[in-house]
């Protein structure tokens, strides 16, 4: 299932693993325009976790899911993303 454009963030599945693709906020969380930065181009990067959660901004991936907790949980900008796909999928 590939999520592109994360129009399909509805179907995401807790506690199973994804490889998003994203832009890279320029280190700034996208709180600067691309001009006030130094870097004048995109950078995409790929990043797998069990999916957490989301909000209104955000998706929430964990790098380890253990019984009780998750650890390492990253926050990725919902408006960043390029694709989203289950891992192991048929």
């Amino acid at each position: 299932m590939n999520l592109s454009g994360g129009s399909g963030l509805t179907r995401l599945k807790k506690d199973r693993m994804y490889v998003v693709e994203w832009r890279d906020h320029y280190s700034t969380a996208g709180w600067q325009s691309k001009s006030d930065t130094l870097l004048s181009k995109d950078f995409i990067l790929k990043t797998v976790g069990f999916y957490v959660t989301k909000s209104k901004r955000y998706i929430h991936l964990a790098m380890t899911d253990g019984e009780q907790a998750y650890s390492n949980i990253m926050s990725i900008l919902r408006n960043n993303i390029i694709s989203i796909t289950r891992i192991g999928e048929e």
